[in-house]
C-alpha cells in the first residue's frame, strides 16, 4: 500500500503545477483588492473560521508568523463588516489581540521571520491605521527598521518577472508595468502581488490581455488549494519544481530513490528534473528565477546524472550557500542541502561543511529557520547532510543524536508544537535516525528509537492515509504546507527501515 501511494503521488508529480495548502495572508489581500472572487461572503466565512480562540490568526507557538495574517485578515473583514455584528465581533477580537502581542517586537529579530514581513507588516499597518483601526505601532520599529534597508535595495536593482522583489510587490508597487507579468499570468507566483498589480493595472489602463491572464492564474491558484472555495489563495504558486525536485529528495533521504518498485516512475520525474535544471540552476517554477536551495535539492537527486555543479556554485557566499542574491539573512537548511548535494556528486566544499557543523546549538539541535519552522527539520537535513560526508565531525553528530532522542515523545512520535506528535515531524526524526543507522552510527538506543517510530508511523497511517494534522510548518510569507512534499517525506519514513535500500555504485 506504501509503494501502490507513492507510485501515485509521484505518477501526479507536479502535473497541476503543484498542491499547496491555502494561506490567510494571501486571500484577504485577494478580497481587499475586490478581484478573483466570486463569493466574497464564503470567503470571509472562510476567514472569520480561521481566527484563533486569542482573537489572532496564525499558529500561536510561531508568534512571528502571526502579525501579517492578522493585519490582512483584519483590513479585509473590516471592509465588509457593516451591518454583521459577526464580522465586527472579528475584527474587534482581532484589534484586541494586536494590543497584547506587539510587545514581542520589541525583542531583537531573529533568523527565522516570514518572507518579506520587514516589507508588508509596515505596509499593513500603515493600511490599518489609514482604515481606522486602532492598532499598535512603536513596537514596531526594528522591523520597520529593517524594512526600510530592504526597500532602499529596490533603487539599485531593476524589477523582472519571476524575482523575489515581484513576489511582495503588493507592499510597495504603485506602477504596473506591464513586463513583470509572467507567461502564466502572475507578478512573482504570488496571488497577493498578482492581485494588487491588476487592481492597478484596472485604474491605469492597462491593456485587457493582462487582466484576462491575470484573472486566470489566480483562479487556478485557488484550485491549487483544494478547499474547494473560490477565492481562497495559497501564499505562493506555482510551484511545479520545488515539489518535483524535493519529494523526490524526501526518497533519497530515506533511501528509497533508487528502489526497484518506483524506480519506472521516479525515473520518469528525474528525467523532467533533469531537463529542467538551467545552467543558472533550478527555480521554485519555470517561470521563476533559479534558487540555492532548489537546485541543490535537485543535484542531489540527480547525482550521477548531472554533472556539473556550476549552477550550484552560484550560490555560494563565504562560508555559506544562499537562496537569492542579496538576502539579508542565510538559511542553514539551504547550507545542509548543498552539503548534502555536493557530497552525493562527489565533491565537497569544507568551508560549507564546517558552517553546517558551526551552526549547531549547544544542545545539539539546529534552529528553525527561514524556510521552515521546525528544528526538527533543520536538525533532521543537517545531520543526513553531514553524515554523507567523509568523516563527520563525531561529537556533531552525536549531540544531534541525543537531541532527537530527547525530544522523542515516549509513543515513539515527535513534535514541536505543543499537541503531541505529529506525522510530518515524526517522518523527519525517523529519516535522521534512519540515516545513523545506514552509515554506522547507531548504538542500541538509536536502534530501539527508530523502530518505536517507524511503529507510530504506521499506526498513524493505518488510521488514516491525509497525514495533514492542519498545522503549517514551511514558512513564506506566513507558514504553509506543500502537500506533496510533505507526504512524500512522511511516506518515506512509514516505510519500514528494513525495506529501503541504499544506492549501489552501480545504479
Amino acid at each position: 500500500m506504501l509503494f501502490k501511494d507513492m507510485r501515485i503521488l509521484l505518477n501526479n508529480l507536479a502535473s497541476d503545477e503543484g498542491l499547496i495548502g491555502p494561506s490567510v495572508y494571501d486571500t484577504a489581500q485577494v478580497l481587499r483588492a475586490r478581484l478573483g472572487v466570486s463569493d466574497e461572503d464564503s470567503v470571509l466565512d472562510w476567514l472569520i473560521a480561521q481566527q484563533n480562540a486569542d482573537g489572532g490568526w496564525g499558529q500561536p507557538h510561531l508568534p512571528y508568523t502571526r502579525d501579517v495574517p492578522t493585519l490582512a485578515a483584519l483590513l479585509a473583514i473590516d471592509m465588509h463588516a457593516a451591518g454583521s455584528p459577526a464580522r465586527r465581533a472579528a475584527v474587534e477580537r482581532g484589534t484586541d489581540f494586536l494590543s497584547r502581542h506587539a510587545e514581542l517586537w520589541l525583542a531583537e529579530l531573529t533568523d527565522d521571520l516570514p518572507v518579506a514581513i520587514e516589507i508588508l507588516l509596515p505596509n499593513l499597518l500603515r493600511d490599518a491605521r489609514n482604515a481606522g483601526l486602532q492598532v499598535p505601532s512603536s513596537p514596531y520599529h526594528r522591523i520597520s527598521s529593517l524594512g526600510t534597508r530592504r526597500l532602499s535595495k529596490l533603487d539599485q536593482i531593476p524589477l523582472s518577472p519571476g524575482t523575489p522583489f515581484t513576489h511582495s510587490w503588493e507592499a510597495y508597487g504603485n506602477d504596473p508595468l506591464a513586463d513583470l507579468v509572467d507567461k502564466r499570468g502572475s507578478v512573482g507566483n504570488s496571488p497577493a502581488a498578482t492581485a494588487w498589480w491588476l487592481r492597478a493595472a484596472r485604474d491605469a489602463g492597462t491593456p485587457a490581455s493582462f487582466w484576462e491572464t491575470g484573472m486566470e492564474y489566480l483562479r487556478r491558484a485557488a484550485d491549487a488549494t483544494r478547499t474547494g472555495i473560490p477565492g481562497v489563495m495559497p501564499t505562493v504558486w506555482p510551484i511545479e519544481r520545488f515539489e518535483q525536485s524535493f519529494t523526490l529528495y524526501a526518497l533519497q533521504m530515506g533511501g528509497l530513490l533508487h528502489h526497484p518498485a518506483i524506480q519506472d516512475v521516479v525515473g520518469t520525474q528525474l528525467k523532467s528534473l533533469g531537463h529542467a535544471m538551467t545552467a543558472g540552476g533550478l527555480g521554485m517554477s519555470d517561470e521563476f528565477i533559479p534558487d540555492g536551495d532548489d537546485t541543490a535539492v535537485a543535484l542531489a537527486v540527480l547525482a550521477g546524472s548531472t554533472p556539473s555543479l556550476e549552477a550550484l556554485e552560484r550560490f555560494a557566499v563565504d562560508d555559506h550557500f544562499v537562496s537569492y542574491a542579496g538576502e539579508l539573512h542565510p538559511s542553514i537548511s539551504v547550507t545542509a542541502h548543498a552539503v548534502h548535494a555536493l557530497a552525493l556528486q562527489g565533491s565537497s566544499s569544507p568551508r560549507a561543511r564546517e558552517y553546517v557543523a558551526a551552526s549547531q546549538l549547544a544542545d545539539g539541535r539546529w534552529g528553525a529557520d527561514k524556510w521552515h519552522t521546525s528544528w526538527i527539520y533543520t536538525t533532521s537535513h543537517s545531520l543526513i547532510a553531514l553524515l554523507e560526508t567523509p568523516e563527520p565531525d563525531r561529537e556533531v553528530v552525536e549531540r544531534a543524536t541525543r537531541a532527537l532522542l530527547r525530544s522523542q515523545l515516549p509513543d515513539g512520535a515527535w513534535g514541536t508544537g505543543g499537541n503531541g506528535g505529529n506525522t510530518e515531524e515524526s517522518a523527519y526524526g525517523v529519516l535522521a535516525l534512519r540515516a545513523l543507522a545506514a552509515h554506522g552510527s547507531a548504538d542500541a538506543d538509536v536502534v530501539d528509537a527508530l523502530h518505536s517510530g517507524e511503529q507510530w508511523m504506521q499506526a498513524a497511517y493505518r488510521r488514516s492515509t491525509t497525514g495533514d494534522d492542519g498545522e503549517r510548518r514551511w514558512l513564506g510569507k506566513e507558514p504553509y504546507r506543500p502537500d506533496r512534499i510533505v507526504r512524500m517525506f512522511e511516506l518515506a519514513a512509514t516505510m519500514p527501515t528494513t525495506a529501503c535500500r541504499r544506492p549501489r555504485e552501480d545504479d
